[in-house]
């Protein structure tokens, strides 16, 4: 998975390394490196401990929430996320949402 993900990722891109397991990943940095991809590895905290600070902080995580966008409109959603990064673009797939 981990060669994949560096395929697929355009030159100068960011890799977000997240594992719950501690079992090794054998990988191979050549493509990494050709890229000039920027790996960042990160830990999450409990699934508990994240709701309760996500509820003491609902109003700052709020400012980050977007428009949501019908998958009939996903080129304005596209359009919409290339224009700022500030805030979260979505798009809704079926009714449900």
């Amino acid at each position: 998975m981990f060669d994949e993900a560096v395929r697929i990722l355009k030159p100068g891109g960011i890799l977000v390394v997240k594992s719950r397991s501690a079992a090794p990943v054998l990988a191979n940095l050549t493509k990494l490196v050709e890229k000039e991809l920027v790996m960042r590895a990160v830990r999450y905290d409990d699934f508990a401990t994240s709701m309760d600070w996500l509820g003491a902080n609902s109003a700052e995580v709020g400012k980050l929430v977007g428009e949501t966008f019908p998958y009939e409109q996903f080129e304005s959603a596209f359009e919409a996320a290339r224009e700022s990064e500030q805030r979260k673009v979505f798009i809704r797939v079926g009714e449900d949402w």
